[in-house]
């Protein structure tokens, strides 16, 4: 249905275009598409207004994506009436979808949504295979095309050139990700699989759950032909590596080996932690009484533990203690002085949990205030807190037995914090 752009028209009046008769209209959102929720005397929908750089054929897409899903068993909001094209703008009215999105209050909880979450994916992505030949949305290329261009351009480094022109120091460093993706990317696409559609925005909060069930999938406004690790290519950083986990538990990824020299460029903790097992006996020699009996048993028992870890790693900065943070015009936060390590998002915790530590030691109870540093430390990473605890005293007892070896350091702060430790 199309009426003239030069009628001005709202959601009022698109609404008695296809017969609608609303009782009450809210607006809900409004980002790059505008939504309202409708009430009428029978029924409860969602219009949506898309953005003004929206095309027919794109919006068409999305449709009749939708209606395939309904078809094979998906809760999803489909149309409930035709797309209308008025005033410049498309419009479409689509069913209401109830439920909340999900909000675990815990690390245990949190994990536990990311690994359900990529279930989902991997089957959501299995049910959307037959809409490959559908080829690829209007006025949308898959990610690896915006480093590589069949027309011999490079779309991406045209950004960059613009960007680097505003912000020379950041552009130089993302230009340079960008060369190295290319070579990588160059090594990788003649293995990778045939491209899928992908949701494109596949978060908790277009996820629906009413009564623990799934109520409803929402949001396919971006959904694309694209390689399928690019529906969770944000899942690859630590904090969601357990949609990566879930997802593989459903449909495992291809994976390429990499390169040993790639694998030497940044050392490894967990490496150096199972060296210095098996010399425990030789640093507990070295450092005499400097820690009770009670606890060298629980550091050894640590060590032995990090050691034969099988945790997702990611690269760590190592040395993320206050002074280490700054605050500047140019950027809100920048961390400097890196000492990187290949490790458990929980290695970079140690730093922020032993900072300051003679005003630590002054307060009245500081094992409260370490148990609050941990907790803290935990939550931010999604990592359990007992694993914050380990890494915490094992990069203590590293330090202590590194300042020994030197000589000239006095160790006594850091004694009395991992005698506190233990003890949490």
């Amino acid at each position: 249905m199309v009426r003239s752009d030069s009628d001005m028209v709202g959601p009022r009046d698109v609404l008695c275009d296809i017969d609608i008769r609303p009782s009450r209209i809210r607006r809900i959102a409004h980002r790059s598409n505008t939504h309202w929720i409708v009430d009428s005397p029978d029924q409860q929908v969602v219009l949506r207004r898309y953005a003004s750089d929206r095309s027919p054929g794109n919006v068409v897409y999305e449709l009749r994506l939708l209606e395939h899903l309904d078809g094979r068993g998906w809760l999803v909001p489909t149309p409930a009436g035709p797309m209308v094209e008025v005033a410049g703008s498309i419009w479409c009215v689509f069913r209401y979808m109830a439920g909340r999105a999900p909000a675990p209050r815990s690390v245990a909880g949190v994990r536990t949504e990311q690994r359900r979450r990529g279930r989902l994916l991997a089957r959501l992505h299995a049910d959307m295979a037959d809409l490959v030949e559908n080829g690829q949305r209007e006025g949308w290329r898959r990610a690896d095309e915006g480093l590589f261009d069949r027309t011999g351009k490079l779309p991406v480094d045209e950004i960059l050139a613009q960007y680097e022109r505003e912000s020379p120091e950041e552009g130089r460093i993302l230009r340079t990700y960008a060369s190295q993706m290319r070579d990588r990317l160059s090594e990788l696409l003649p293995y990778a699989p045939a491209p899928v559609v992908i949701h494109g925005d596949f978060t908790p909060w277009n996820i629906r759950y009413a009564h623990g069930a799934l109520s409803a999938v929402l949001d396919f406004e971006i959904a694309h032909l694209d390689l399928r690790v690019a529906d969770f290519a944000l899942s690859w950083r630590g904090k969601y590596r357990d949609v990566v986990r879930g997802y593989e538990e459903v449909s495992p990824l291809e994976r390429a080996e990499p390169k040993p020299e790639d694998l030497n460029l940044i050392p490894v903790a967990r490496d150096d932690v199972a060296r210095r097992t098996r010399r425990f006996d030789e640093v507990m020699a070295a450092l005499g009484e400097a820690l009770s009996p009670d606890a060298w048993g629980v550091v050894q028992t640590l060590h032995r533990d990090l050691a034969d870890d099988d945790v997702h790693l990611v690269v760590c900065h190592g040395d993320l203690n206050p002074g280490n943070v700054l605050s500047a015009e140019r950027v809100p936060w920048l961390a400097i002085d890196p000492l990187p390590q290949v490790a458990d998002a929980a290695y970079d915790a140690a730093s922020l949990v032993w900072a300051r530590r003679p005003w630590l030691l002054e307060q009245s109870d500081p094992s409260a205030v370490l148990n609050h540093r941990i907790r803290v430390a935990a939550q931010e990473l999604l990592v359990d807190r007992q694993r914050v605890r380990a890494w915490t005293l094992v990069r203590l007892v590293g330090i202590l037995a590194d300042r020994h070896a030197w000589g000239g350091f006095e160790e006594s702060s850091l004694i009395r914090v991992a005698e506190l430790m233990v003890d949490l």
